[in-house]
């Protein structure tokens, strides 16, 4: 973020706002196929059931001083992981942020064609308020070319999936159960059941959804295919270097050919100010870079998607109890609980109270020991007292056994929920949990609280506490 002079041939934009008002005056001075864009998202966005806020976006696209904040992902099953919506919410909120600096901007949402090689979890965790986990998952796969859900289109077993999720949820979220049943219909594309869903979350702010490998695009694709064409073999050479330049720079991995290709498209078509990218994307933006100045199309300024982990105010109570911070979970729930255990001073145990045990019976066989002839009557008071006392300590060592391991369950119960809401696999939250999840316990306006919450200016990750 600080833009180190070694990044400067990879990454020639500061994520900041001047580097958008300077790239906004260059996109102002080319022209694109606004009108016929218009058209494609318009018949797609009728497909999506788009609400009248996307319509008006899809209208401002069409004219010459719109810009576009561009992110995407694939079309996860049920909205995919926390990280898909912090993209959207992202780009959303950098929109907002241009049209108050007065730089006319609207919100897209690229659904990632098939093609390209992007991490996504084998299925959606979710975890409910002890810790349990259910996992998401459409297990039978149908003709066609599978998307990241492993399936073409909704099966039929989707019915089965949603009374699972019904019985997990309870009634407490009959209105998120009903947008998902009506966006996931058996035989809806995927990418077409994603986009439904999400525009109804998003409704408020118009995110434009696009879906690239529906024939919408086909001429699209042809016009751009007809301009690369005559130089397909030197954009290679210069990509082939780039990421050669990358490698020795320390980057750890290299874009796909077909991400770069995407990039090259979606900048040939859209006036892209802004990409709202994950970190294995920024790969993709470094290695399009010679590509792009070959062809004359501006590079976007790469902006970092919010990362943020949701705390719910009870697990941030548990947190401030044991003194941890979110981030020890990512250690395990074993580790935090032995480092738990280590801070407490020494208590008792079992051997102490054996220790009093044996004490007692010494002290009073030395008693007895000491008495006078005259008092060894006094033997069977002092034996029927031993008896009392050592009744009494091992009563008390019972009841501290009993709530020692009452105690020591409790903690593990309470860290282990904490580890699993929070860091599940010792991971991200955004990675690996559904943000199906918090919707169905705070409600579809959920999505409205965290966009409050976040700050699109903060590239440190993010805690966003919730209630």
């Amino acid at each position: 973020m600080d833009h180190d002079s070694r990044v400067e041939s990879f990454f020639p934009c500061r994520p900041d706002l001047q580097s958008l008002r300077n790239h906004a005056g260059v996109l102002a001075a080319r022209s694109y196929p606004r009108g016929q864009l218009q058209a494609v998202l318009e018949v797609q966005a009728q497909r999506f059931h788009s609400g009248q806020s996307a319509y008006e976006n899809i209208g401002r696209v069409g004219r010459d001083d719109t810009l576009v904040v561009l992110t995407g992902d694939p079309a996860g099953l049920f909205g995919g992981p926390l990280s898909t919506l912090w993209k959207a919410l992202s780009a959303i909120k950098l929109s907002n942020f241009l049209n108050e600096q007065g730089l006319p901007a609207v919100p897209v949402f690229w659904m990632q064609s098939r093609a390209i090689e992007v991490p996504q979890p084998p299925s959606l965790l979710l975890v409910d308020r002890e810790g349990r986990r259910h996992m998401l998952r459409l297990g039978n796969r149908s003709s066609g070319d599978p998307d990241s859900t492993g399936v073409a289109s909704v099966p039929p077993e989707i019915e089965q999936v949603l009374a699972g999720l019904k019985e997990f949820v309870g009634d407490e979220a009959t209105e998120v159960l009903e947008l998902l049943r009506n966006a996931y219909t058996p035989g809806t594309a995927i990418s077409s059941a994603f986009a439904r869903f999400f525009s109804r979350l998003m409704e408020d702010w118009g995110l434009i959804f696009v879906n690239p490998d529906e024939p919408d695009f086909k001429e699209l694709w042809e016009s751009f295919h007809s301009r690369v064409e005559p130089e397909a073999e030197r954009i290679r050479e210069l990509v082939k270097a780039q990421q050669l330049r990358l490698a020795q720079a320390g980057s750890g991995s290299a874009a796909d050919l077909a991400s770069i290709t995407t990039l090259l498209f979606q900048q040939t078509i859209l006036p892209g100010v802004a990409s709202v990218a994950d970190p294995h994307e920024y790969s993709v933006v470094a290695c399009s870079l010679p590509a792009l100045q070959a062809l004359g199309i501006p590079p976007p300024v790469v902006w970092p998607r919010i990362s943020a982990t949701i705390i719910e105010t009870r697990i941030l109570k548990l947190l401030e109890r044991y003194e941890l911070r979110w981030d020890d979970l990512l250690a395990g729930c074993d580790a935090v609980i032995q480092a738990v255990a280590g801070r407490k001073p020494k208590a008792a145990t079992a051997q102490d109270f054996d220790t009093v045990t044996r004490e007692i019976s010494r002290r009073l066989e030395d008693l007895f020991a000491a008495l006078p002839p005259e008092h060894q009557s006094l033997k069977e008071v002092i034996e029927e007292s031993k008896s009392k006392m050592i009744y009494q300590v091992n009563k008390m060592r019972d009841k501290f056994l009993a709530g020692h391991d009452l105690r020591q369950r409790t903690i593990r119960r309470q860290i282990t929920r904490a580890c699993e809401s929070v860091a599940p696999d010792r991971e991200l939250q955004e990675r690996r949990i559904a943000s199906l999840q918090f919707l169905f316990r705070y409600s579809a306006g959920f999505v409205r609280t965290v966009y409050d919450k976040i700050d699109i200016g903060k590239f440190e990750h993010q805690v966003v506490v919730v209630d």
